[in-house]
């Protein structure tokens, strides 16, 4: 939050109408400022002919007190790090009158790039596209914190507001008539998969989006914007909560808290490319909440190869941290393996089997009953337990 913060400060230009501030709430000890060096551009005004094809292109510098580069050469030491980028759109001015006069101050434009770059030598290159969505002129605005790698880094910010803002790329000028490719998953959830189950009522949405012709977290037209719907419901504006990965102007993801009910969801997502494309993906999945009773989620364990030719995965879910064990038997009921007591955790478990018994010998083909225990001590002492017993089946 403090890096963010920072990129939207006034930085090093003392001429602005008004400078931005911003409030950190917590420790009332925690050292507060604007980065120690200065970061300069290329050109004053981040020239609008400054293009790399469709690409618009802003170069800076870490400099010292005597404008110097932090290159390591002339000046020292060299500055390697991150540089955190953000472009908003075309400044909007407002004011109020009173009976003495007035006072006019700039509204900052829409967010129109999010990213981050590396920084070497003390230099950054920043490569965004600008769609058809933004607004013409010369009055937007680029915001540059930086924040040099090591144990205690030196940081760095800049500005300039300036910014020429028209636009970079068109639907004549490249060749993509395909949408955004959105993947949608929660935080903590690697293995999500449409259907799945979450475990919390305020999951972190993370969608990841990538285009070739970038992302547009504008309204383009105005009814389509970068959005998510619950269950069908109230439109969702995911475009503040969507940043570019490390370095690149085509990937990005959004992340965000999502505060839902128990009980089964859908979730869409569309979002629009710079040419205008649209894109969309929807999920369906459950969210199960803790209860008192301690449980093996929906009595159900999923076995997946099955039949399988030499080992295969048990899936299942728990209400709560528990003891697990997983059981091999022989049709007629006897053991032939066992993975003894282990920890398992509240959400998902998988448990793998190589398919032989407890001697290490690769058992034949045919079918298995399995049996997955789980047992837990709740808060009051008392032992709780589930079990489920189920067919495995092994072929070569």
């Amino acid at each position: 939050s403090a890096v963010w913060a920072k990129t939207i400060v006034g930085g090093f230009i003392s001429t602005r109408q008004n400078s931005e501030k911003y409030v950190l709430l917590g420790d009332p000890a925690l050292e507060v400022r604007y980065g120690r060096s200065p970061i300069v551009f290329e050109t004053a005004t981040v020239d609008s002919t400054v293009t790399e094809g469709t690409l618009r292109v802003v170069r800076g510098s870490v400099v010292d007190e005597f404008g110097n580069v932090l290159d390591g050469v002339s000046a020292a030491p060299a500055f390697n790090g991150r540089a955190f980028v953000h472009v908003s759109g075309q400044a909007d001015t407002s004011g109020y009158t009173y009976d003495t006069g007035a006072i006019a101050y700039d509204l900052e434009g829409p967010t129109t790039f999010r990213g981050e770059v590396p920084v070497t030598n003390g230099r950054f290159v920043s490569k965004f596209f600008l769609s058809e969505a933004v607004e013409t002129g010369n009055r937007g605005r680029i915001s540059v914190f930086a924040l040099e790698n090591g144990a205690t880094p030196r940081d760095a910010s800049g500005s300039a507001d300036t910014l020429s803002l028209a636009p970079t790329i068109s639907p004549g000028q490249v060749e993509d008539g395909q949408g955004p490719r959105i993947q949608i998953r929660f935080e903590g959830y690697d293995n999500f998969v449409n259907g799945d189950f979450v475990f919390t009522d305020k999951p972190i949405l993370v969608v990841e989006i990538e285009d070739e012709s970038g992302v547009n977290p504008l309204p383009f037209p105005e009814f389509a914007q970068l959005s998510a719907k619950v269950d069908q419901g109230e439109q969702i504006d995911l475009a503040d909560d969507f940043t570019y990965d490390s370095g690149s102007f085509t990937r990005g993801r959004v992340r965000r808290i999502l505060p839902l009910t128990a009980g089964e969801h859908t979730l869409e997502v569309k979002a629009f490319d710079n040419v205008g494309n649209r894109g969309s993906a929807e999920i369906s999945f459950t969210v199960v909440l803790p209860s008192a009773e301690f449980e093996i989620v929906d009595r159900f364990v999923a076995v997946y190869p099955n039949p399988f030719p030499t080992a295969t995965d048990f899936l299942f879910r728990l209400t709560h941290d528990a003891e697990v064990n997983l059981k091999i038997f022989t049709t007629s009921g006897r053991k032939i393996y066992e993975t003894g007591p282990f920890n398992g955790i509240g959400g998902e478990n998988r448990v793998r089997w190589d398919g032989r018994d407890e001697r290490g010998r690769s058992l034949a083909n045919g079918t298995y009953l399995y049996k997955v225990e789980a047992s837990y001590t709740n808060g009051d002492g008392q032992l709780e337990s589930d079990e489920f017993v189920g067919h495995v089946v092994k072929m070569r």
